[in-house]
């Protein structure tokens, strides 16, 4: 096992060197970079801003701008541009070319053009030029990032703190686990529970192994969803081949790799969800109940080395399992009441997903992990192939692939976490999801349906004092305003009436003076 990635950047001064500058001292503030001149107005915004407004432009726009001047040069070919720009265009059909995202936009547009000129009976030989060799004196930190931590080999980048057990299903019962870990609601990692699974060992004609290989062999063309998103306001997940998703994992060099994450593969791939079976201990899930209605719940996850998901908590409080069968993870943990540090609380559209804003594992690790005092680093582990965590209700977790990684995780609500999933369910405008939920219950587990029968009572009391003392405190406020304006109107009164005096006593002095003086 390698040092933790803290100590492990004390050892790398290039490191050191962006992350940790040197606060004791104080120099000279360096001469501005002559390069950035080439900016021209843009010179005075940060690099953040520079590609937030490149962002708005089309490729031909980009193509132009990297001809005005070495500096914009850099920023027009910045790689995340294109990758951006190629997504969108394509929405996933396109082939990777290892040169990086901007070289496989041009070979995708020239192929475009291509296929338009022979329609009409043209002739196209030529190729697209490539970009010329970048001049290596451009100072920028976001660019610099952005290249550094593309370069990350993560096959060493294990650590472990030992706080969550390894445990074997044969000895640990679902009664025992519930006991030791469900009831007290503490992950930990079963090593044995896959074994009769042919995900793992690959069936009886040894075919049925979930490897990036074998799988892309078995379905060439099924499209599976990536992390990446069309835009608004038709927000939806990019779909790509499985050939073409495996060509890019081997060959990518991104800092923040695309993986799959696709909820739908039992509807499009169903023979994938017959080489796995859910684990007896995690047989009660009370969403089953809602058929074709129930949230989304189980997930196929394939993914190449750097990439991985930010601390998040999972859909409506449930609890989950993740396993593994191809590849290592790295999980980094928080119990429900801490939230990560370097981040802030947002709530993401897709599931209620709780999750943290902007920041991808990776970056984390190396912006804010490394500056963690002891009392505020997470609980970690490593997941090794064969390996099924289970996460608890309300934790906060994030992992980032060591390698390429393929596995499977699903959520569920039983009766370990149904207060939780109720409390998250409950909407005091909407409830139909819920009402459901109670109903179909109660046709097969009357003691279930009494629980959330209360829970919901008290949740409907809970709301009502709420909106009781809400419509009391709101009261008092009017209260005390209505008493604040009035005396402010007395105040006023009272003055008006003492210029009044004022003035009519002057108005006297003046008719005095005036008689006195006839």
């Amino acid at each position: 096992m390698s040092s933790p990635p803290d100590q492990a950047l004390e050892k790398n001064p290039e490191i050191n060197a962006e992350t940790k500058p040197n606060v004791e001292e104080a120099p000279n503030p360096p001469a501005p970079d002559p390069l950035r001149v080439g900016l021209g107005s843009f010179s005075v915004l940060s690099d953040y801003l520079v590609v937030f407004l490149l962002k708005q432009l089309p490729s031909g726009t980009l193509i132009n701008l990297s001809e005005v001047s070495i500096a914009f040069r850099y920023f027009a070919l910045y790689d995340k541009l294109w990758r951006r720009l190629l997504l969108l265009e394509t929405e996933g059909a396109f082939v990777y070319n290892r040169e990086g995202w901007y070289r496989t936009y041009r070979d995708w547009a020239f192929a475009q053009k291509l296929e338009e000129v022979h329609q009409i009976g043209g002739n196209v030989t030529a190729q697209p030029p490539k970009p010329t060799a970048l001049i290596r004196t451009f100072h920028s930190d976001l660019l610099y990032s952005y290249w550094y931590r593309s370069q990350a080999e993560l096959q060493n980048y294990a650590f472990d703190t030992h706080q969550v057990d390894r445990i074997s299903s044969i000895i640990f019962s679902p009664t025992l686990f519930q006991q030791h870990y469900e009831i007290p609601n503490n992950p930990v990692i079963f090593t044995d529970i896959l074994r009769s699974w042919k995900a793992l060992n690959g069936g009886k004609k040894q075919n049925r192994f979930w490897t990036p290989d074998l799988l892309e062999k078995r379905f060439p063309n099924v499209l599976f969803k990536i992390s990446a998103f069309t835009p608004p306001p038709n927000r939806r997940r990019i779909r790509m081949t499985l050939t073409d998703f495996n060509h890019y994992m081997k060959n990518q060099r991104d800092p923040d790799p695309l993986y799959i994450f696709d909820s739908g593969f039992g509807e499009r791939a169903p023979e994938l969800l017959r080489d796995y079976e859910v684990p007896r201990h995690f047989w009660e899930d009370f969403f089953s109940v809602l058929g074709n209605g129930r949230p989304l719940y189980r997930w196929f996850l394939m993914g190449p080395e750097r990439s991985g998901t930010g601390f998040h908590v999972d859909p409506y409080s449930t609890s989950a399992w993740n396993a593994l069968l191809y590849g290592r993870k790295r999980w980094a943990l928080y119990p429900p009441d801490a939230v990560p540090p370097g981040g802030k609380r947002v709530s993401f559209s897709e599931a209620g997903v709780e999750n943290y804003d902007a920041m991808n594992i990776l970056e984390w690790y190396f912006k804010v992990y490394p500056y963690l005092p002891p009392n505020l680093k997470p609980i970690e582990f490593v997941q090794e192939a064969g390996d099924m965590v289970f996460i608890p209700s309300g934790w906060w977790h994030a992992v980032l692939n060591l390698t390429d990684t393929v596995s499977v995780t699903q959520n569920f609500c039983n009766s370990q976490n149904l207060h939780k999933v109720i409390e998250n369910l409950y909407d005091p405008s909407e409830n139909s999801k819920l009402n459901v939920l109670q109903e179909r219950i109660k046709e097969i587990r009357a003691d279930i349906y009494d629980k959330i029968d209360t829970q919901r009572q008290i949740l409907e009391g809970n709301y009502a004092k709420y909106k009781f003392e809400r419509h009391q405190k709101k009261k008092q406020e009017w209260k005390d305003e209505k008493q604040r304006m009035e005396e402010k109107i007395k105040k006023l009164e009272a003055q008006l009436q003492q210029l009044a005096t004022v003035s009519a006593t002057e108005g006297g002095k003046e008719e005095n003076g005036g008689i006195k003086s006839i």
